[in-house]
């Protein structure tokens, strides 16, 4: 009996504790509650405080954007297809950036359409003081200032105003300075814009004149503007040799998952005949990257960020194209003169075993064999090779500080295994070493796996094989180019104008 007393005594004292520590549970979140309740009714009372709003400083255009941390825009914003009409007449992009405002983004701001809700708070002298704005520019790329805008249109009397002018507000879209432009006659569109130069159109007489905003001048126009919505004129690919990273004139091919900073192009035979050019799965083109030939063919995940120029294109549902498709492509580029030179049958070979290093003088040379891990240096100057080849690990180097190297072969250029080729001093790029090719295909210039090439490379009857996984400055130039998978390709060249 006492046993049993002790057992029921036990379980009678568990269930107390139990119910001792529920009622303890639902105190707790009675109180809880109260506590929260009261923290909300203080913040709620904090926020009212704060919610007057000031409409002198409201402006719809910067509200919408606010906190957007600008850069670059990314592969998820689609730019409209090329449209032949004007500004205001552009569709809406499917981005919530500017809500359902028809907008062109540029490689440093964006054109924006139509006239601006802002000087509904603005307060004029008058209305020949107001503006008469056709469309504006948003600067994106500087932080200290986000809200620059550059007004395009006309002042004065008449409607509409026939002084032509442009309009900057630095930070106040109702504190503006007025430019006008002599040149010009009617309100001006903005067109295109590259960097913080805009071209701008006249509606009067379709003039195309460009404004500096650094300078705060109207100036001579750029080499290759972002695409616009108009006008013609802006259908053509760059003719600048400088900004192209690889040029073909028959075929070109870019790996799976590389990646390309400047444009690539392929001129076609004799630079009149069709070219083909490929990029595989994954190629992702970098800011003003573009594409010019005849025939096209565009993989999964492709990503161009520039206009694409083509007679034909085949193009995966998954790729995308930020700027235009433009036919045909109406591509003009002048390939660099291929200098003439002779490598004389008594001229020294220049072999290097494994793991040395030497300093070689300009001249020319039967051969110059780079061994596993050894480093050739370079004083500058020209040199006249029969072949060149660079094995696993090998280096050349130009050393000229004020000076390039210029190498010039009859045969093959080859690179092995994580071989590497460059100047000494890195500001120098793609442009402190050139290497010119005479060897037809198959020969040409060729690395394996894993190199690094800063040089500018042209072999104009020859193949220019870009090894996997390797990087690569400067402008390859050649009858076919190919960059094996994950290669990183960068224009640097040494053969665009003004080099």
């Amino acid at each position: 009996m006492k046993a049993d007393r002790y057992r029921w005594g036990k379980w009678v004292a568990l269930a107390a504790v139990f119910l001792l520590a529920l009622a303890a549970l639902a105190a707790y979140e009675v109180v809880f509650a109260r506590r929260g309740a009261t923290e909300l009714d203080g913040l709620g009372a904090q926020q009212g405080a704060t919610r007057e709003i000031d409409t002198t400083k409201v402006h719809s255009l910067h509200t919408s954007v606010a906190g957007t941390t600008w850069a670059t825009p990314p592969a998820t914003r689609q730019r409209p297809e090329h449209y032949e009409t004007a500004t205001p007449d552009l569709r809406p992009t499917p981005t919530a950036d500017f809500a359902a405002l028809p907008h062109r983004w540029t490689d440093s701001g964006v054109i924006l359409s139509g006239k601006p809700d802002d000087f509904a708070y603005c307060v004029w002298p008058d209305e020949t003081s107001i503006p008469y704005v056709v469309n504006r520019w948003l600067q994106v790329d500087d932080p200290d200032n986000p809200s620059r805008l550059v007004y395009a249109g006309a002042c004065g009397e008449g409607d509409p105003p026939t002084r032509s002018a442009v309009f900057v507000a630095d930070r106040n879209p109702c504190e503006w300075v007025e430019y006008p432009a002599l040149s010009a006659g009617g309100p001006l569109e903005i067109i295109a814009a590259r960097g913080h130069e805009l071209a701008l159109r006249s509606e009067l007489n379709d003039q195309i004149i460009y404004f500096d905003l650094d300078r705060r001048t109207f100036a001579a126009g750029f080499q290759t503007p972002t695409p616009g919505p108009s006008p013609t004129a802006w259908q053509f690919p760059s003719g600048d040799l400088g900004d192209y990273v690889v040029v073909a004139s028959d075929v070109a091919k870019i790996g799976p998952h590389s990646s390309v900073v400047g444009s690539v192009a392929v001129v076609g035979p004799e630079a009149g005949g069709a070219g083909s050019l490929e990029l595989k799965n994954g190629v992702a083109l970098d800011t003003y990257g573009s594409l010019a030939a005849e025939s096209v063919v565009l993989g999964p995940y492709v990503f161009v960020p520039g206009d694409v120029f083509f007679a034909s294109i085949k193009r995966s549902p998954s790729a995308q194209v930020l700027g235009s498709l433009i036919s045909p492509p109406r591509l003009s580029l002048a390939l660099p003169a291929f200098p003439s030179f002779d490598v004389p049958r008594d001229s020294d070979h220049l072999v290097l075993s494994a793991g040395s290093e030497i300093t070689a003088e300009p001249g020319q040379y039967i051969e110059i064999r780079v061994g596993r891990g050894a480093r050739l240096l370079l004083r500058g100057g020209t040199y006249d090779v029969g072949s060149v080849r660079i094995e696993a690990d090998g280096e050349i180097a130009c050393e000229a500080a004020a000076s390039t190297c210029e190498i010039r072969v009859s045969e093959e250029f080859s690179l092995g295994p994580r071989a590497s080729i460059g100047h000494l001093r890195p500001s120098r790029g793609g442009r402190g070493v050139v290497i010119y090719v005479r060897g037809q295909t198959p020969k040409g210039f060729r690395t394996d796996a894993g190199a690094i090439v800063s040089a500018s490379v042209f072999v104009p009857a020859g193949s220019i094989t870009l090894g996997s996984d390797g990087r690569f400055t400067g402008a390859f130039i050649g009858r076919e180019v190919e960059a094996k998978a994950e290669s990183a390709i960068a224009a640097d060249s040494a053969f665009g104008l003004g080099q």
